[in-house]
């Protein structure tokens, strides 16, 4: 896992996220946390969908987010700094940002959720359980 890049890194922020006028598709035939509407640009939801065909078929996507509104990456990154600086009274801001920033797209830089082009997902089994992917979402 040694090219995997946290959504800070400099490598990430450096691409650019260009307009592709693809349109932004609700999806099916995926178990949805909460079962919710989710949304995913339709190049994105393509690739979920040959995804799950290549998965053995006692094993699922689920989707627990898509598509992120740009009020809620404000509300979800705010929210986040808040509950840091509870637990790093001796940060900076600018330390608790970074910190933020590790798993929360700062809603500065056009997180890719609000643009349909992200989705947050894991895998289950035939009985809806959670497989164990090595850390929790976002942690």
């Amino acid at each position: 896992m040694n090219n995997f890049h946290k959504i800070n890194a400099s490598a990430v922020l450096k691409i650019p996220i260009i307009e592709n006028h693809d349109q932004m598709i609700k999806l099916s035939g995926f178990f949805s946390e909460k079962n919710t509407d989710q949304y995913l640009r339709g190049v994105v939801a393509a690739k979920l969908t040959k995804a799950q065909k290549l998965l053995p078929a006692n094993i699922s996507i689920k989707i627990i987010e898509g598509y992120r509104p740009l009020s809620k990456q404000i509300k979800l990154f705010n929210d986040y700094l808040i509950k840091l600086r509870k637990q790093n009274p001796q940060l900076t801001n600018k330390q608790l940002h970074d910190k933020a920033s590790l798993f929360i797209a700062p809603p500065i830089n056009n997180p890719p959720h609000s643009t349909g082009g992200a989705v947050d997902l894991t895998l289950i089994n035939s009985d809806g359980k959670e497989l164990e992917m090595g850390t929790d979402l976002n942690a």
